[in-house]
């Protein structure tokens, strides 16, 4: 069977894998990006002459976690999709007693 090379993922899924490795319990969180957006002229591969075209590039440096107040959109709450381990206390040891017959 051949090795996957692609993986496709929505931003929910993002969006939760996210919350899970950033170990986050509690709150409603959205995926959100910084965008930088420029203009410049890149030529157009067609023609003769290759000519540069006005355009736009969008740069994608940053994604960010924001925590929301109330769950909307492509939110998620995080106490659903990671919910926190509940700490198992031990039993308090039991004094041994001795039968003696």
């Amino acid at each position: 069977m051949p090795k996957p090379s692609q993986f496709s993922f929505s931003p929910r899924e993002v969006l939760e894998l996210l919350i899970k490795q950033q170990n986050i319990h509690e709150g409603i969180w959205a995926l959100r990006f910084q965008y930088i957006l420029t203009g410049a002229d890149i030529p157009y591969p067609r023609g003769e002459n290759n000519e540069p075209v006005p355009s736009a590039v969008l740069r994608i440096p940053n994604f960010l976690l924001q925590k929301l107040e109330v769950e909307k959109g492509n939110s998620l709450d995080a106490a659903k999709v990671n919910p926190a381990k509940k700490e198992v206390k031990p039993r308090p040891a039991r004094a041994a007693t001795l039968r003696v017959d």
